[in-house]
Parts: C-alpha cells; sequence; structure tokens
C-alpha cells in the first residue's frame, strides 16, 4: 500500500516532470552540470540512535524552478521516515511535498515554487536532510548504499531550469548525482564488554553484569555486549575480566564480539 502526503504541488512537481524534456544536462549552463550530493558516509556507533540524517545539498548555476528526487536504502535495518528541509537554500514559500512507497523502502521528495514567481536563483547548498529510522537489530559490521530511484508518477530525478530568456522556458534536465560509492551507511561493531549498552566499557558495566548473573538484573541487549572475554558465554568471569581491565592493567575487552 503506498501512503504519504499528497499536495497540489506533488501534482505540479510530477506535471513538471512528465512534460519537460530529460537532458543528460542543459544545453546552455556551460559552466558545470547541475548537481545533488549526499552529505555521507554515515557512521552508526553505540548505543544505537533512533534515527540518521543524511544531509542533501544541490550545486546549479542556473535559476532552479522545481525539482524530484527519489531514494532508495538497499537495508532492512534502515527504512526512510521523513524528510527536514530546515535551512534549505530554497525560498521558503515553496511546497515540499513527500511521497513514501514502504514496501520498496523509496522516499521521493520534490520542491516547487508554485507562484512562479519566487524562483531560486544560482543555489548552491544545503536541500534538506532525509532521516532513516534505524532497527534495534541492525547487524554490526554492516554497511549499506544509498541510490536514486525513479518513484511513482513523478518518474525521472529531475530538476527544472528556468531561463528568463528571451524567450523564457523552462527545461527539464537529468542533475548529477555524488554518492559515497558503495557504501554510504556503516555501522560500528559492538563494544565487547558495554554491558549497559551506553557506549562506553568501564566500571558500570561490570556492575550491570553481576546484577545480571546474581541479582536477576537486565540481561545486556544485545546479549554479546556482557561478553568481555569473548569466550561466546555470559557470566561471572566477564565481570572480573572487566575489572582486571580497570583497575590492575588487564587486557582490554576483545575487539569484537562473537
Amino acid at each position: 500500500m503506498r501512503f504519504g502526503m499528497v499536495t497540489l504541488g506533488t501534482l505540479l512537481v510530477m506535471l513538471v516532470g512528465l512534460s519537460t524534456p530529460t537532458l543528460a544536462d542543459d544545453p546552455n549552463d556551460p559552466v558545470w552540470p547541475d548537481t545533488l550530493k549526499l552529505g555521507c558516509p554515515v557512521q552508526i556507533g553505540w548505543p544505537l540512535p533512533d534515527s540518521i540524517g543524511i544531509p542533501l545539498y544541490i550545486y546549479a548555476d542556473d535559476t532552479v524552478g522545481s525539482f524530484t528526487a527519489g531514494f532508495t536504502c538497499d537495508s532492512e535495518s534502515l527504512t526512510w521516515s521523513s524528510f527536514s528541509h530546515e535551512g534549505t537554500v530554497f525560498p521558503g514559500s515553496w511546497s515540499w511535498p513527500i511521497f513514501f512507497v514502504p514496501e520498496l523502502n523509496q522516499m521521493l521528495i520534490g520542491a516547487i515554487d508554485i507562484t512562479g514567481l519566487d524562483n531560486a536563483f544560482f543555489p548552491q547548498g544545503l536541500v534538506g536532510t532525509l532521516y532513516l529510522q534505524v532497527a534495534s537489530d541492525i547487524p554490526p559490521e554492516s554497511a549499506w548504499n544509498i541510490d536514486t530511484v525513479k518513484v511513482g508518477p513523478a518518474g525521472d530525478f529531475i530538476i527544472t531550469v528556468i531561463h528568463a530568456g528571451p524567450p523564457s522556458y523552462a527545461v527539464g534536465i537529468k542533475p548529477e548525482y555524488g554518492d559515497c560509492g558503495l557504501v554510504e551507511i556503516t555501522v560500528d561493531p559492538l563494544p565487547c564488554g558495554d554491558a549497559n549498552g551506553d557506549g562506553t566499557a568501564n566500571i558500570t558495566d561490570a556492575v550491570f553484569l553481576i546484577t545480571y548473573i546474581f541479582g536477576g538484573g537486565p540481561a545486556p541487549d544485545p546479549y554479546e555486549l556482557g561478553d568481555t572475554n569473548c569466550d561466546a558465554t555470559v557470566n561471572i568471569s566477564d565481570a572480573v575480566y572487566l575489572i582486571q581491565y580497570i583497575f590492575a592493567g588487564g587486557p582490554a575487552p576483545c575487539e569484537n564480539c562473537p
């Protein structure tokens, strides 16, 4: 089932995308190709955040009247959740329709000057921030890709360039896309010994383990975080190992939990 916020701006953006020719770049723009670029890579550490934001930037030396941009992520542990145009270089009067295809993990964003009188002149800067929700079971040491995609009736990843003329006209161009190569998002390895999941291994983790083992306290989550010595079990030896590391110069918790 598709759902999302569909507004007059959505229809106008879709109409612009369908009614203007899509070119490799505007032939009247010899300075540089208009470009949309992700601000990445993003590294996810522990404890896991609820969501991560990836900024999107535009580089254009044209007057821009609208754009659509569809994105997909190849992870089941990261799902598109929202888009914020706070801090955008585009005028405040623009409409910002957003559309989701959750079963395909796709998000379409668009922007348009619905008045036709407040175009963006030579925009170079932040478009907005794309947000992904992070699942609690995301695999450690994983890496994920973000790519452009055609989403629904809006079709192409497209910018509408407005030329004042004479004569004045609008042309739809397919902008360059600047990603981070094969990987946009990486997940840190589990910090072994961080039993309470606060991001560091210290004396509070030893207390947490002792409370879990002898006092019926909560288990480490993920469970492997309590395996300080990496012997594939969580028991009192892990608490002792951690205390020796902190107070007696013992070996550090192993680098990667099993």
